[in-house]
């Protein structure tokens, strides 16, 4: 099993995977924010600290926990393509992925911490981080 598993990772069978990254002090706004962001990328699903959505319906109510809220997404065979939201803070418990398709942080975040945000991130996706 963990042969065929690495063989696939080694493969590329991976779904299309993006993070955005949050402020830790982001409002109510946040859902529709991952909403609005997740069919601009073209994903079917989409997770947050308040859950897991998938094909526009609400797939989990999550745990609060970003990190397992991803982990839930990006297992899950209804998501083709997933969008992964996720705050400074919650980052500190690591990545639900070791590669993301393409990572954004928001614009919200001040410059410094995006520099310290790109440091961590960046070997994490094949494309630069943009911010």
């Amino acid at each position: 099993m963990q042969t065929m598993l690495s063989t696939m990772a080694q493969s590329g069978l991976r779904i299309p995977a993006f993070l955005l990254i949050v402020a830790d002090s982001c409002d109510g706004g946040l859902e529709t924010l991952a909403r609005r962001e997740a069919a601009r990328l073209e994903c079917n699903g989409f997770s947050t600290e308040g859950g897991v959505w998938i094909d526009g319906m609400r797939a989990s109510d999550g745990s609060k926990n970003q990190f397992v809220n991803a982990k839930i997404l990006l297992s899950s065979v209804e998501c083709a393509s997933g969008l992964v939201v996720m705050s400074i803070q919650s980052l500190k418990r690591g990545l639900p992925l070791d590669k993301f398709t393409a990572i954004t942080i928001s614009p919200d975040i001040d410059e410094i911490d995006k520099h310290k945000i790109k440091d961590f991130v960046g070997m994490h996706t094949d494309k630069s981080v943009l911010a």
